[in-house]
Parts: C-alpha cells; structure tokens; sequence
C-alpha cells in the first residue's frame, strides 16, 4: 500500500514537472507602405533576457514560450515610431482541447515625424488574462511625447 502511493505520487510529480503550458505570441507587423526598412523585433523575458525575434513573410511573427512570464515586445523600424507591447501570461489558461493558448495581436507602425519628433510615453499595449476565466484584457495607450531632441531632457 505504502509502494504504491509512493508510486503513484512521484508518477504524479514527474507528470507536474514536464507539464509545463507554453503560449504562442503571434501576429503581424504592419509598417508604413513608403518606408522599406527592416523591423527589428526583441522580446525581453522578465528582468533577465532580451531575444532577438525573426520576423517571416510579410512582417509576421510567432513565438512559442513558456507561459507565467512577463514579456515585453519592442518593434523597431529606421523612420517609424518604436512601438512596444506587453504580454503578461500569468492567467493565460489554454482553450479545452488544445495543447498551447495562442495570443494573436497586429502591431502597426507610424511613420516618424522629422519636424517633430514623438515617442510613445509607455507600451502602447499591455495583455494580461482575467484570473477568474482567463479571459484576454488589452489596454490600450497611443500616448505620445516630445523626444529628447526637441525638450532637451
């Protein structure tokens, strides 16, 4: 009786250590028609890496990583606006029936004003996932400032 509790639970454990759920980031990066530059794309992991990400086709991307993690997508292009998202995937439960949860999003970028120069104030995005359910919250913020050129800062 004692063997076999001592079976079943370290069965049990070792299921728990190689069940870890994975996300996929995915989406498309929409850039201004008359600007033909690459676009750079880099994802931070929590406070202890920065990942270079390879963009295929038009400007798409996909990224399958491990969930319960803080991400932070920073989209760069020579003549648009840096643009950067953040993705919180703590509550991210995955649909029933499938092995990974998918988080799709579009990230289109602006050209750069060379009169006057803006930046974002923040990520222009942050998606986290609703602990009850696991829902997708976006919260969007467009808000632009002055960059250091003009203010001097």
């Amino acid at each position: 009786m004692v063997r076999l509790s001592i079976l079943t639970a370290s069965l049990f454990i070792a299921m728990g250590l190689t069940a870890q759920q994975y996300v996929v980031l995915k989406g498309q990066v929409i850039v201004p028609e008359h600007i033909q530059n690459p676009v750079e794309l880099t994802m931070d992991v929590g406070d202890t890496s920065c990942v270079r990400v390879e963009l295929y086709g038009r400007g798409r991307f996909q990224i399958e990583t491990a969930d319960l993690e803080r991400y932070e997508l920073r989209f760069e292009q020579e003549g648009s606006l840096t643009k950067s998202v953040t993705v919180d995937t703590k509550n991210a439960k995955k649909k029933i029936g499938s092995e990974k949860r998918v988080i799709a999003f579009d990230v289109q970028l602006e050209p750069l004003d060379s009169i006057l120069p803006m930046k974002y104030a923040g990520p222009v995005g942050d998606i986290n996932f609703h602990h009850s359910n696991g829902r997708m919250v976006v919260d969007r913020d467009p808000s632009k400032v002055l960059t250091s050129e003009v203010t001097g800062e």
